[in-house]
């Protein structure tokens, strides 16, 4: 009986996940808005992978998450397209291959579609 608990409270986690991730990602798709995310740090995971954390900033707050690591990315200090849900800000992608310039200002709500580039 205990087997079994154990396999169904497993399965629990895992749905969890994959469901927060479906709100996460369909949040971002259906209220897209687009800043400059600032790459501080680079670090190890538990499984020996490597995240670069990432900063970004909207209305005034600041946000941070953090994503698998591209060895091309300049880290620290590298500044690279957000995309955001701006019905819920926290909730973000950072593009490490699309880098953008130092002279570029950084809008307070952010743009409704990614500068230079619209293929995203």
């Amino acid at each position: 009986m205990r087997k079994y608990g154990f396999i169904i409270l497993v399965f629990l986690m895992l749905l969890f996940g994959w469901y927060k991730g479906y709100v996460k990602r369909k949040s971002i798709r259906s209220y897209p808005a687009y800043t400059i995310g600032i790459t501080p740090r680079l670090y190890l995971t538990a499984k020996g992978g490597r995240s670069v954390a990432y900063t970004y900033v909207v209305n005034g707050v600041e946000y941070k998450s953090s994503t698998s690591y591209a060895y091309e990315a300049k880290v620290p200090g590298g500044r690279y397209l957000v995309k955001f849900s701006y019905e819920r800000p926290n909730n973000s992608q950072i593009y490490l291959d699309y880098e953008l310039p130092e002279h570029l200002k950084i809008p307070e709500k952010g743009w409704a579609k990614p500068p230079y580039r619209s293929r995203l």
